[in-house]
């Protein structure tokens, strides 16, 4: 994309004003085969907000990369605030034109020139969307929104799950940050000092997974290793766990970091974290850690002051 149009800048402070309300409260793949981090990334999608809710960004891991607002294919003045998906088919949670509220659509690699398929009508702000290939399953947290919500509240999300089968949105629990794991048999969320499993099928009620997990904090799952990452900013470090156990955290270890990681994204051997910079919210932090190894982290300037990452995903180089 080049430079922000007029209208992209106002609809961002018009979203700004609306989710500023999400002080206290709290986003996963592209629309082809995610390239490994192991193998080189492509470019990585940054939501970036004020808030924990944010727009999202495209950008290459170079010191000259600066951010741009993704363009939906087809679609370039949509505002997204979620993605997910697989080789055929990618899902997008994009904002609705009262700013209040964002619908799920669906998208088909093989037919890319048709326009998005609208699937939700509700009038709920979501956003984290994450995405099983195997159940098809597609989840996100979401809440409704008025104009007159008090911008200083505490939401009530609620972890919320599309079934494709079925065309309808079940909630789950209350919660942000889904993660469909376990063939879509299970989800992981953030609860309010904690991170939780429910089963999906069953409906089973919640069981902690970890403890210490401080509200909206950064942390990140790996389908392919079962492994998760949390930010636990006692010790200012990456902790990892084995969840083969699905309910159950071994932990393995942990990795020093240099600043504080408002996102994570973890990929085989491999961890990004993005964060801003202390005294300089002008510009952002992405660090890779390829198992002991830890690279100097590369500057990004945002597109405007202040816009924190809130989280990270893997976008095709031609995203």
């Amino acid at each position: 994309m080049g430079r922000l149009t007029k209208a992209q800048i106002g609809a961002m402070v018009a979203l700004v004003v609306i989710i500023a309300c999400l002080v206290a409260v709290y986003f996963f793949h592209a629309p082809k085969a995610s390239p490994s981090v192991s193998n080189g990334i492509g470019k990585v999608g940054v939501y970036m907000s004020y808030y924990p809710v944010g727009l999202l960004y495209s950008t290459a891991l170079s010191t000259s990369s600066t951010p741009t607002l993704y363009a939906v294919p087809h679609a370039p003045n949509k505002l997204v605030l979620g993605m997910a998906g697989d080789a055929s088919t990618t899902y997008y949670l994009i904002l609705g034109a009262d700013q209040l509220h964002s619908d799920l659509f669906m998208s088909h690699a093989s037919d890319p020139n048709q326009p998005l398929l609208q699937l939700t009508h509700s009038q709920t702000l979501k956003a984290n969307l994450t995405y099983d290939p195997g159940s098809h399953m597609v989840a996100y947290q979401s809440v409704p929104l008025a104009k007159n919500t008090n911008m200083f509240s505490t939401l009530p999300w609620e972890v919320t799950l599309y079934n494709t089968y079925t065309n309808k949105e079940v909630a789950l629990q209350s919660g942000t940050k889904p993660l469909l794991i376990a063939g879509g048999q299970y989800i992981y969320y953030l609860a309010t000092s904690t991170v939780n499993v429910t089963g999906i099928n069953a409906h089973s009620a919640s069981k902690v997974v970890l403890q210490n997990a401080r509200f909206n904090t950064a942390y990140a799952f790996d389908p392919k290793t079962y492994m998760l990452a949390l930010y636990n900013p006692t010790s200012q470090s990456i902790n990892y766990f084995d969840m083969h156990g699905v309910d159950t955290a071994k932990y393995l270890s942990s990795e020093s970091v240099a600043f504080y990681p408002t996102s994570i994204l973890i990929d085989g051997n491999t961890t990004l974290i993005a964060g801003p910079i202390k005294g300089d919210l002008k510009h952002f932090l992405i660090q890779t850690i390829r198992g002991n190894t830890v690279s100097t982290p590369i500057q990004l300037a945002t597109p405007q002051p202040g816009l924190i990452p809130q989280n990270l995903t893997l976008l095709s180089s031609s995203s």
